[in-house]
């Protein structure tokens, strides 16, 4: 996850970035973060207690908010977003890759986990509409990875194999 993450908002091999394993190092190359705070955006980042997103991404000129769980981090966004103070507010929960770990990744509590994140997403976009006569809004929803099953029924990525590659993301203006 942390090799992904870094790469994603890095846009640059880990080769580049260097994170090549479960290592949460902060990251002193260029990143989204650093474009946006550059550009003057007021960003935050919320995120699960002990989240990858607060470890590597630390130390930037923004504001970052704990949660313990992804309904909280759900809440926190609500909240910050109802402020109208923040550019760019990036949420990572990890709900859904801890589920499919644990009982695999189509079990009932992996597709819970993914249920509860596409209705929180839902209720993201629907609270911003209020505030679209004077922002134009980019949503995405970004999996860092997919993850197949294993012997035992529990879930596992960092593969070459399509159900970890292909991973599906979703992009909505407003």
């Amino acid at each position: 996850t942390p090799v992904a993450h870094a790469t994603m908002y890095t846009g640059l091999e880990p080769e580049g970035h260097g994170i090549r394993t479960y290592e949460r190092p902060q990251l002193s190359c260029r990143t989204l973060f650093d474009e946006w705070i550059d550009a003057g955006k007021k960003v935050a980042i919320v995120a699960q207690l002990d989240s990858t997103f607060l470890h590597i991404f630390a130390g930037r000129n923004l504001d970052y908010f704990e949660a313990a769980n992804a309904v909280e981090v759900q809440e926190k966004a609500l909240e910050l977003m109802a402020t109208d103070e923040y550019d760019v507010i990036s949420i990572h929960t990890f709900d859904y890759d801890n589920a499919a770990h644990a009982f695999g990744p189509e079990s009932k509590q992996a597709l819970n986990a993914v249920s509860l994140e596409a209705e929180g997403f839902h209720r993201l976009v629907e609270a911003a509409k209020p505030f679209a006569d004077k922002h134009k809004f980019l949503f995405t929803y970004s999996p860092d990875h997919g993850q197949h099953p294993v012997m035992g029924g529990t879930g596992q990525h960092g593969s070459k194999m399509i159900e970890d590659m292909n991973v599906v993301h979703f992009f909505g203006t407003l």
